[in-house]
């Protein structure tokens, strides 16, 4: 019996501790919003591709380098701004921690010669998760590392326990 709440409890404390955050995508010819759920301790880049865009990425998936198949070319490429005050990032997507409630915004933008983008976030006045959207979660939500994890330790806590019952 202890076991089965083991295994339960396992299965059931990532969808607990899940964060609410609000996803911006500024294309040439608007800007889309997603509001996405991500477990805790998740980055920037788990955000991005439980939002449903299509993503590629640079440098170790450290930089977007396309959304839904518009590419950085020339002199244009996305951005990404955090936080209530969309500060610039110059870390990578995989450094930066989601937080709930937070705003993550990616824009597309001319940069020059130091690289810095020479646009900003436009101004918006609304939430994403705030305006009752549906929930983006991705079918793998709970994640192939997550579900090793809860099968290993069951096995685990099976194998301990049948050492002991005879």
């Amino acid at each position: 019996m202890k076991l089965i709440i083991l295994c339960i409890a396992v299965l059931i404390i990532p969808f607990c501790a899940a964060l609410d955050a609000a996803l911006f995508v500024e294309f040439p010819n608007g800007t889309e919003s997603r509001c996405v759920r991500v477990i805790e301790n998740s980055n920037a880049k788990d955000a991005l591709d439980a939002s449903g865009f299509e993503v590629g990425y640079k440098y170790l998936f450290g930089f977007v380098n396309s959304i839904n198949n518009l590419s950085c070319v020339d002199d244009k490429c996305w951005f990404f701004y955090h936080g209530d005050n969309l500060k610039y990032s110059n870390e990578g997507i995989k450094q930066y921690k989601v937080l709930e409630k937070d705003v993550l915004y990616f824009g597309y933008y001319s940069y020059g010669s130091d690289f810095l983008p020479e646009g900003k976030p436009g101004n918006f006045s609304f939430d994403a998760c705030s305006l009752g959207k549906k929930y983006i979660e991705k079918e793998n939500f709970f994640s192939m590392p997550i579900a090793f994890f809860a099968l290993t330790a069951c096995g685990i806590a099976l194998v301990i326990i049948s050492r002991f019952v005879k």
